[in-house]
């Protein structure tokens, strides 16, 4: 081999290295762009989560926690003031994740709350002229018909929807095709099933509504299914049957202490392993 071929050799290895080097570059600086980007999004959508907790005397209400399995997150869940006296809890969960479940999840807020505090017949006034309480199926309805024309093609969301009337101590809600919440009450603990199926695929979507009597000390808990799916390293899920157990175990206790409670417990179940979907819990006790 000629000294000539040599430094051949080494010039083609070189022009190689400089366009990798420029490549790790490009690639550098279209990572450190989206890591902005998705940083900018996570705060935006930070900003969708309710600030303040709407004030009620009968409820100790803990403050929602959204843990995403990635920066920006598909659940959602609120709680606001409809009138005094009529507070809106809510709970959803978006297919998929990332930033796509994001922007659905952001579509769906601002339908459900520009509808929920409308006033435009039939969700106000509280009552109508019949002395009915606000029908809450045809706001749901109204809400699956919005993000039926706003959803791509088979996205969809699930999601809980509640009314707290508290001079009457009764909570009416749709489920449409969430994980059914669990209220504990001194007797048992009742799943909020009633409603229908899931918002944003079916145009037609029909739901019912669920009620029921609230007695001091009955603990409201909503969750998303990142929740009940968390697995330990035998690849075990949490499901309905050991939550229901935890819960039981921990209905005496204020409902920020519920609500950090079952947050370690899933960290322990998990084995702090990375998170493999979004996780999202609300939690209140009737005073």
């Amino acid at each position: 081999v000629t000294g000539r071929d040599q430094l051949s050799d080494l010039g083609h290895s070189f022009n190689r290295m400089i366009r990798s080097l420029r490549e790790l570059l490009r690639v550098s600086a279209e990572k450190e762009r989206l890591d902005q980007e998705m940083a900018i999004a996570a705060s935006v959508q930070a900003r969708l989560f309710p600030r303040a907790m709407p004030q009620c005397d009968t409820l100790d209400l803990a403050a929602g926690v959204c843990q995403p399995a990635r920066i920006v997150s598909g659940d959602y869940f609120d709680y606001f003031e409809i009138r005094p006296g009529l507070i809106a809890f809510v709970v959803a969960d978006v297919c998929g994740k990332g930033v796509s479940a994001a922007l659905l999840m952001s579509n769906l807020q601002a339908h459900l709350r520009s509808r929920a505090l409308s006033d435009a017949p039939p969700f106000n006034p509280p009552f109508n002229e019949d002395n009915e309480p606000r029908d809450l199926r045809a706001l749901v309805s109204h809400v699956n018909q919005r993000m039926v024309e706003a959803s791509p093609d088979s996205s969809y969301v699930t999601m809980f929807y509640a009314e707290y009337d508290e001079a009457a101590s009764v909570m009416r809600y749709v489920n449409a095709g969430h994980n059914p919440p669990l209220l504990l009450t001194a007797s048992q603990c009742k799943k909020l099933e009633e409603g229908g199926t899931v918002v944003g695929l079916f145009r037609e979507s029909v739901y019912e509504l669920g009620e029921v009597a609230l007695a001091a000390d009955d603990v409201f808990v909503a969750y998303t299914d990142g929740l009940l799916e968390a697995r330990n390293p035998q690849e075990e899920e949490i499901g309905e049957e050991r939550l229901a157990e935890w819960l039981a175990a921990l209905r005496d206790q204020p409902a920020e202490t519920i609500k950090q409670r079952l947050l370690e417990q899933v960290a322990a179940w998990t084995e702090n392993a990375e998170q493999e979907d979004d996780l999202t819990l609300l939690v209140w006790r009737k005073r």
